[in-house]
Formats: C-alpha cells, structure tokens, sequence
C-alpha cells in the first residue's frame, strides 16, 4: 500500500489487473453521439454560440468574442434552446460538450 501511495505522489497512475482495458473500452466502443432534432436549424452563428456555451462563457464573454451585443447573444441562446428542445443553459453546455460544433 505504501508503494503504491508513493507511486502515486510521484505523478505515476497506480491501477489494479484489468482495470485500465474497463476504463478505456468505454471511449472506444461509444457510439458517436445522436444529433438532437433541430440541430440541422441553428445557424452558424448560433453553432458558435453554442459552443462557447459548452466552454463556460457567460453571456457577456460570448458577446466580447464574437463582438455582439449581449442582447443579441441573448437572442441566440433563446433561440438554440427552443429549437433544440433544452430547459436551460446548463442542458445546452452538456450538449454543446458531446457534439462536435467545429464542423
């Protein structure tokens, strides 16, 4: 146990037998995540948008990168939550996370 703790202090990853082969066959066998119905509707601004979202920007950050108005950023983000059916902003940042926006 002792080594391993120091092993671990040392920045090296201490695993038990077939434990590595479990945690990374997930990442393999996943399928490529399901594009929500009104997604194909966003624009590109709104894509852009949305992924700032994903990377935790507030309104006011998404509005000084894209040089908008925070009303207009507003809008977009109204807009990205009825067509994509989402409650809330944190639902589109779980979204924008498990899609790839930079198509």
């Amino acid at each position: 146990m002792a080594q391993a703790i120091r092993t671990v202090h040392r920045g090296y990853a201490q695993f038990g037998p077939g434990i590595l082969p479990k945690m990374m066959m997930p990442q393999i066998l996943s399928p490529k995540p399901k594009i929500p119905p009104g997604f194909e509707e966003l624009t590109p601004r709104e894509r852009e948008v949305l992924a700032l979202i994903g990377q935790g920007a507030n309104n006011r950050e998404i509005a000084q990168t894209l040089f908008l108005s925070e009303g207009t950023v507003k809008n977009h983000v109204t807009n990205i939550l009825g067509r994509l059916g989402l409650r809330d902003r944190t639902q589109a940042a779980l979204l924008a996370v498990s899609l790839p926006l930079d198509d």
